[in-house]
């Protein structure tokens, strides 16, 4: 039908156009017609009928956009999203008369996409008390394994989607036992000016204030940012009966959890912790015990070290503990912090990525600067390095893609022969740019592959 009716408009106009041919030469002979014919009002409706855009849904326009994954929420976790984890994706939008979603989700090696899935309204409460709403859309195509999928709005502005899948497990007695699974996935609109506030909201349940060494050891858990007010945190002055806190200071051993000793505050397996002194006020977060770091990190994530003075309140050259530790833990980020020795190290990191160290000043080390064994994906920028001494400063076997960039390194002094200033054994992709050298001593500027891109060097070789 709709192709006849083109045609006779195709035709209607072909007639006109001669008409306005014949009557060209005729100058005010021309007559213009003041009443279209029944043919010309039919093929007007038809060409509305054409270009006429399906009716929207308000319910489902406020989802209508590109969605990237935020976090991975439920009552007793939050995993927000960074680049070393999983990531994901929703694109919500209109198709004909129906509303339809992309999703895709990749972890690790593995993933999920369903294209295409349209999209039902509906209303109530759906499985457990998290979703409440009294709209949600559910789409109509499950997962490979059966799970359902339903999307909400938030009141943030963001979206809500539930995976749930029902399953049973039959046991060799013929005893069938039901069970169910549900994840939770907040998504903000793709390139959402606020999402790193967003991030935040989700990414740290609680925010605590500290005031003494006490409050700050009781004070770390997951999902924390903890606020410290200006003062001495003398993580040697903690007595063992007000050590309350069982998520720090253990290891898992041999199959047993057990206690760490030490005046130091060791954190295994926590993510999301965010521990800042106040702005303005001057921290000091110290140990009296050279064996440890004050603050030491194991398989954690996302970490965040800022506006913190950090060291050993011991005589200089008997610490055999870095500053800040961290081991096989990732996404660490640590700014304008003071890292002083008597440490080994300011900061070392074994097998750690995506280590962002900013506005920093590491000073009075008695073994080096840094040490990265294994480290990847570590940045170093607007950093003061200075008045260290013993071997290497800049320690990074096996390490790859570090940059430091507009640092500078000032009075440190290599005592070995043997050790270089720079030790780049066994690494790869290892870049300093726009960088100072000054009043060094050493007697190799680096071992291994470095590249050095406008960088001043005036050191006493």
């Amino acid at each position: 039908m709709k192709n006849r009716n083109l045609r006779s408009i195709i035709r209607y106009g072909a007639a006109v156009l001669g008409m306005a041919l014949m009557l060209g030469g005729c100058g005010e002979q021309a007559v213009e017609s003041s009443a279209p014919s029944s043919q010309a009002v039919e093929s007007s409706t038809v060409a509305e009928d054409v270009v006429k855009e399906p009716a929207k849904n308000a319910f489902f326009e406020s989802m209508v956009g590109e969605w990237e994954l935020l976090a991975e929420v439920g009552e007793e976790y939050v995993y927000t999203v960074d680049e070393s984890e999983s990531i994901g994706s929703l694109v919500i939008y209109q198709e004909g008369d129906k509303y339809r979603a992309d999703y895709y989700l990749s972890a690790y090696e593995s993933g999920t996409e369903i294209y295409g899935a349209p999209l039902k309204e509906e209303s109530g409460t759906y499985f457990q008390d998290y979703f409440k709403a009294d709209k949600y859309a559910l789409m109509d195509r499950k997962s490979e394994y059966g799970g359902a999928y339903s999307i909400k709005t938030n009141d943030d502005g963001t979206l809500l989607l539930q995976y749930h899948r029902d399953y049973s497990y039959t046991y060799d007695d013929g005893e069938v036992e039901e069970y169910f699974y549900d994840a939770y996935y907040v998504y903000s609109k793709k390139d959402a000016p606020n999402r790193a506030e967003l991030m935040d909201s989700y990414r740290y349940k609680q925010t605590v204030t500290v005031t003494n060494a006490v409050e700050l050891y009781n004070a770390i858990h997951n999902n924390t940012h903890i606020i410290l007010k200006a003062g001495t945190y003398n993580l040697s002055t903690i007595l063992d009966r007000f050590k309350n806190n069982e998520d720090i200071n253990y290891y898992y051993y041999d199959g047993e959890y057990c206690e760490s000793y030490g005046d130091s505050i060791y954190v295994p397996y926590l993510r999301d912790i965010f521990i800042e002194g106040e702005e303005g006020a001057e921290v000091l977060i110290c140990t009296e015990d050279p064996g440890v770091a004050p603050l030491e990190f194991y398989n954690c994530n996302n970490i965040i070290l800022k506006n913190l003075t950090v060291g050993h309140e011991v005589e200089p050259g008997h610490c055999s503990g870095s500053v800040l530790c961290f081991d096989s833990s990732y996404t660490i980020t640590i700014e304008n912090c003071r890292l002083y020795g008597s440490g080994t190290y300011g900061i070392e990191a074994y097998g750690c990525s995506n280590l962002d160290v900013k506005d920093c000043d590491i000073y009075e080390c008695t073994e080096g600067l840094v040490s990265l064994p294994g480290s990847y994906y570590v940045e170093f920028s607007n950093c003061k390095l200075r008045d260290s001494s013993e071997y290497s400063m800049i320690n990074l076997p096996d390490a790859y893609y570090v940059d430091f960039n507009h640092c500078s390194f000032t009075g440190n002094r290599c005592l070995s022969e043997f050790n270089p200033f720079i030790y780049a054994g066994d690494a790869f992709c290892i870049s300093f740019t726009d960088c100072t050298f000054r009043d060094n001593y050493y007697s190799e500027l680096y071992a291994g592959e470095v590249i050095m891109t406008r960088c001043v060097i005036d050191d006493n070789k």
